[in-house]
């Protein structure tokens, strides 16, 4: 149960005071836009499975009352394999509703690896799928479960295959068998809701914790001039498990009424007839799926008309292949950030011509972006040194870890480094560089990034 975690006060009382923080939580955000838009489809998969607004909410509810049903608590973390189907959902909302800390985990996580994250964060809940793309994760939950504590119950997804035992826990049982949740979400804005975990390109993967409120903020930080509207549609490529695909693919949606269209096994040429059938209008996501688009619509002659952005992170972005996003009809731009830190730069769409690849992006409102030296000391114009990020989307700290150099809190301006030059108010990406903090990467060329 996660129930003590320290936030920077001064800072809180800053968030607070400019409006980037409130007291409403995620769940609280839900109701308010299913209310609005219950009726409109939020989100579907590219199996078929299509949910509304109220359809993910009454879904969610009576995944609740399961939930309540096995203990779950406030601050108690539920930990789920999910693919890329529009039922990851249905469980996150679940979670959300009864004050649950999601846990979502990639679907290449071997036995192994299921034990070491849920002993890691001692989940009270495992959610997976029966069976999907050659692995049984039924059978591979019973190879490690004595080794798993926690866990007081287990829910498999039987979206594609039957449970082995019949007698097991499984999602189609709990949406025909329960009553809908009814009580209020008893978490608090400045709580924990939800666990990711990083590369772990540095060592074993840390356990990134988010409250609420930075989630809250980050998205609407992200959606605020991409002039989204309920018509808009989002296409996702990336997991669930990311901040991309879960944050960008799933809020920020939510958050403007809107839909998202999942696409489960990324190919190019499907993607281009997923996007043209249901009309999508932008996306985001790592610079190889935009890449590989581009190249598809070259070779066979195709075009998506409707979209009008794809948001691009995760590597620099070339200033050809901006330019051939252009030349098929869309704006090709970059973002800048961490799994920590999701995400404090980003090249503005009326910027995105003119710059031309040159720089990765200037600072959200509301985001500190600086250039300091190994004394954490401010460099000048034209010197390289460490970028330090922090702001009301700064993640609070990884769970159960210890830092070698100070304690993370909520804000801190320790939380994320990365090489670069002071230039300015525009940074630009070239490698990868690690830290003790995270796995971030370098800039050659940075004006000023201030709020």
């Amino acid at each position: 149960m996660i129930t003590d975690v320290k936030i920077n006060e001064a800072l809180k009382k800053l968030y607070y005071e400019r409006g980037y923080w409130g007291d409403k939580t995620i769940a609280d955000v839900w109701d308010e836009q299913c209310e609005k838009y219950g009726d409109r489809t939020y989100v579907q998969d590219d199996l078929g499975t299509k949910l509304t607004y109220k359809q993910v909410d009454t879904g969610a509810r009576k995944l609740a009352s399961w939930l309540k049903e096995v203990g779950v608590q406030n601050g108690d973390v539920v930990s789920f394999q999910v693919p890329k189907w529009a039922d990851f959902c249905i469980i996150y909302l679940a979670c959300l509703k009864v004050g649950a800390v999601m846990h979502p985990l990639a679907t290449n996580l071997s036995a192994n690896d299921i034990d070491y994250v849920i002993n890691k964060v001692q989940s009270v809940v495992y959610i997976c799928p029966t069976f999907f793309h050659k692995t049984d994760y039924e059978n591979q939950y019973h190879e490690i479960e004595g080794k798993l504590g926690s866990l007081k119950a287990v829910l498999l997804l039987d979206k594609e295959f039957p449970a082995h035992d019949e007698n097991a826990v499984t999602l189609s049982k709990v949406l025909s068998g329960y009553s809908e949740f009814d009580g209020p979400c008893p978490a608090h804005s400045d709580d924990v809701c939800c666990i990711l975990s990083t590369s772990g390109t540095t060592g074993k993967p840390k356990q990134a914790m988010f409250t609420h409120n930075n989630i809250l903020f980050s998205e609407r930080s992200y959606t605020a001039d991409l002039d989204l509207t309920p018509d808009d549609v989002m296409w996702m490529p990336s997991p669930l498990n990311h901040a991309t695909g879960f944050y960008h693919g799933l809020i920020s949606p939510m958050l403007t009424g809107s839909r998202c269209v999942l696409q489960l096994h990324f190919k190019a040429a499907e993607a281009i007839e997923l996007i043209n059938r249901e009309h999508v209008t932008w996306s985001c996501g790592a610079t190889p799926f935009v890449h590989d688009l581009i190249a598809a619509m070259e070779e066979n002659g195709t075009a998506i008309p409707s979209l009008r952005f794809y948001l691009c992170g995760g590597a620099p972005v070339p200033s050809t292949l901006i330019e051939r996003a252009a030349e098929h009809g869309f704006l090709l731009c970059e973002l800048y950030g961490s799994t920590e830190s999701c995400p404090h730069l980003r090249v503005p769409r009326d910027k995105c011509l003119e710059w031309d690849g040159r720089f990765s992006g200037i600072a959200y409102p509301g985001i500190e972006v600086k250039v300091v030296d190994e004394f954490r000391n401010e460099v000048a114009c034209g010197v390289q040194g460490e970028e330090a990020s922090r702001g009301p989307h700064m993640f609070c700290g990884y769970l159960n870890a210890r830092m070698k150099r100070s304690t993370m809190k909520a804000g801190s301006i320790l939380a994320i480094y990365a090489r670069l030059t002071k230039r300015g108010a525009c940074a630009s990406t070239v490698e990868r560089k690690k830290s003790s903090f995270a796995a971030v990467r370098t800039f050659p060329h940075v004006k000023s990034t201030t709020t």
